[in-house]
């Protein structure tokens, strides 16, 4: 996809963002749909779910379990936001929307995973900044996805 996102002369390249824009709406949809099925979504599930809790018979997640997961979530995100970032440069916004969008999805990216962590070793406390970066990243996902869909239906791309 790379070649005909930034070959020039594409006459596909509108028609391929655009079916892949809207195939990762699919993806955005399907990543909360799994947290919140799996009860990995609000804050009280996700300490749960990592330490568990022995009076309700729930074992804590083990180490490696936990660092498969977010192997996993950090690789999955990571390349799924470089897809739609590498989009979103080509569009005709703002320069430094576009940096602080970036900047603000990988923080998210980041945090994320590091929270998990904290709250294995930690503090529980660390649950909220999971929620609250799990959201961020969904969000920025949906913002910079519209941006391209938008930015490229409007003829607004370099």
């Amino acid at each position: 996809m790379r070649f005909f996102v930034q070959h020039k002369k594409s006459e596909f390249i509108s028609l391929l963002v655009v079916l892949f824009s809207l195939t990762f709406y699919l993806f955005i949809f399907f990543s909360v749909l799994l947290k919140f099925e799996s009860n990995q979504f609000f804050p009280e599930e996700i300490v749960l779910d990592i330490n568990g809790n022995l009076d309700e018979f729930i074992e804590p997640k083990e180490l490696t379990a936990l660092i498969e997961n977010i192997h996993i979530n950090l690789f999955i995100n990571l390349i799924g936001f470089l897809s739609i970032a590498g989009i979103l440069f080509r569009t005709l916004i703002n320069h430094k929307l576009k940096i602080l969008l970036v900047f603000v999805g990988f923080l998210s990216i980041l945090i994320y995973p590091l929270s998990l962590l904290g709250i294995k070793f930690l503090w529980e406390g660390f649950g909220y900044l999971a929620f609250a970066s799990f959201l961020l990243i969904i969000i920025v996902f949906f913002v910079v996805n519209s941006i391209n869909i938008l930015s490229f239906l409007n003829g607004k791309i370099r």
